[in-house]
Formats: C-alpha cells, sequence, structure tokens
C-alpha cells in the first residue's frame, strides 16, 4: 500500500494505492486506488488496475456522504471506476454516528 497527496494546482487528494492485494484464500491478486478530493468540495473515487477473478465471496465495495443519504455500492465491480459525490456539512449542523466495537483481549 502507498499513500501520497497530489494536486493539479486546483484541486489536491488523498491517494490510497493497493498493488496486488491477494484475495483471502486463493492466489488472484487485484490492483485499485481510492481517491479522496480535499478541500471544499468532497468525494470518494475508486479506480481499478487489474482484478483477479470473482470467487464465491463476492467482493463489495462503496462510499456515502456523512449523512448516509447518497452512496453507491457495487458487488463484483470489474473494472469499473466510479465516483461518489458529497458536500461538507453545514455550520451549527449535528450528525449521530452509531457504531460496535469489540477486541480480542481486554485492556485498558
Amino acid at each position: 500500500m502507498r499513500i501520497a497527496t497530489l494536486g493539479d494546482g486546483t484541486n489536491s487528494w488523498l491517494v490510497i494505492d493497493y498493488d496486488k492485494v491477494r484475495t483471502y484464500g486463493s492466489a488472484d491478486e487485484s490492483s485499485f486506488q481510492v481517491w479522496l478530493q480535499l478541500g471544499a468540495t468532497e468525494d470518494v473515487t475508486i479506480a481499478h488496475g487489474a482484478m483477479g477473478a470473482p470467487s464465491s465471496d463476492a467482493l463489495s465495495q462503496g462510499a456515502e456522504n456523512r449523512e448516509g443519504t447518497s452512496g453507491a455500492t457495487y458487488v463484483w465491480a470489474s473494472s469499473t471506476d466510479w465516483t461518489v459525490n458529497t458536500a461538507p456539512s453545514q455550520p451549527g449542523g449535528s450528525m449521530s454516528v452509531t457504531y460496535d466495537a469489540s477486541s480480542a483481549r481486554s485492556g485498558t
């Protein structure tokens, strides 16, 4: 995995590059990038390189805006690149995030 910030003079992106990631339990490898646009305009783009063969454990990927009102999910997305556009939160707004967390061992 490689991580970098890239820009074109107007926009900036945080790019996470996954190269030859092995499918669990298989020798198949997939390569892809996640582009997170930084600044006032927010979006997430998934760009695919070489993708391994589909397996019985289907690949699932997706992204959504922070309110959960807009998003996209793809199951075994072949070599399709896609983008989810979002907007920054508004001043004075609020949001709730719920999650479950667990640990394999106890600690402080």
